[in-house]
């Protein structure tokens, strides 16, 4: 049976809360987490999400202001668990946006899971979302040099017994939500449909707000309403809440 454990790959000190939430929290300032999760089931260690660029490259590349980043840190959360980077037999990637995606390469003997849609849109993204996917810079994208080692998926994918990729665009085209059963619930591990738990929550207004980083609203409402069914808990991506618990 899986036990789901979350790592604190970095973070933003003071990121825009608007950003997250639609038209709400302009000007506020929040403290963001860039997490991933380890789910491990026997001999088999799955990472979903790879972390963020470290703080020199994500100010040079991406003009964003982060600490404790990189590949370094990704190295010290697993060692938290007596992992290296090569003891990892597979990696999910719930989009490839830089800070989901940027140590991949780090990985190199797991398979790589992403969604058929979203290499797709990442290999020729529209201009506003270029950046965020790497795309254009004077570097390639990291998934881009893990090519060899990609398993494509192609919409709701069983990955392995109590492990489920669910395709649920919005955030990008081939945003994927990943969904863990453990002994005592079912999680979806949301992805940046879901960056905070107020994303989920809703408020007077919205039944969930969404965040204001999105390709198409129509399927990001709709994935968000269809998440409702999916798993007993959702997991926000970014929220510091996520480490109330250090098993899930």
């Amino acid at each position: 049976m899986w036990q789901l454990y979350p790592l604190n790959f970095g973070e933003w000190p003071e990121f825009e809360l608007s950003r997250f939430l639609y038209n709400k929290g302009f000007g506020e300032k929040i403290r963001a987490i860039a997490t991933g999760f380890l789910a491990v089931d026997g001999d088999r260690a799955v990472l979903i999400d790879a972390g963020i660029y470290d703080e020199d490259r994500a100010l040079s590349d991406h003009d964003q202001w982060v600490v404790g980043t990189g590949p370094g840190q990704v190295r010290t959360e697993l060692a938290r668990y007596d992992l290296e980077p090569e003891d990892i037999t597979d990696v999910v990637l719930t989009h490839l946006h830089w800070d989901h995606a940027a140590n991949v390469p780090l990985f190199t003997r797991a398979q790589v899971h992403i969604q058929d849609d979203e290499i797709e849109y990442a290999e020729n993204p529209l201009p506003p979302h270029q950046v965020s996917f790497d795309h254009g810079l004077s570097r390639p994208a990291p998934w881009t040099l893990v090519r060899d080692r990609i398993n494509t998926l192609h919409g709701d994918t069983e990955l392995f017994p109590g492990m489920t990729a669910y395709h649920l665009p919005g955030h990008t085209p081939g945003s994927q939500g990943i969904k863990i059963s453990t002994a005592k619930q079912s999680y979806l591990l949301a992805g940046d449909n879901v960056d905070l738990q107020a994303n989920w929550d809703g408020d007077e207004h919205l039944r969930h707000r969404p965040g204001m980083v999105y390709v198409d609203m129509r399927d990001y409402w709709a994935s968000l309403l269809r998440m409702e069914s999916l798993a007993d808990v959702i997991v926000p991506s970014h929220d510091p809440s996520v480490f109330d618990r250090e098993v899930y």
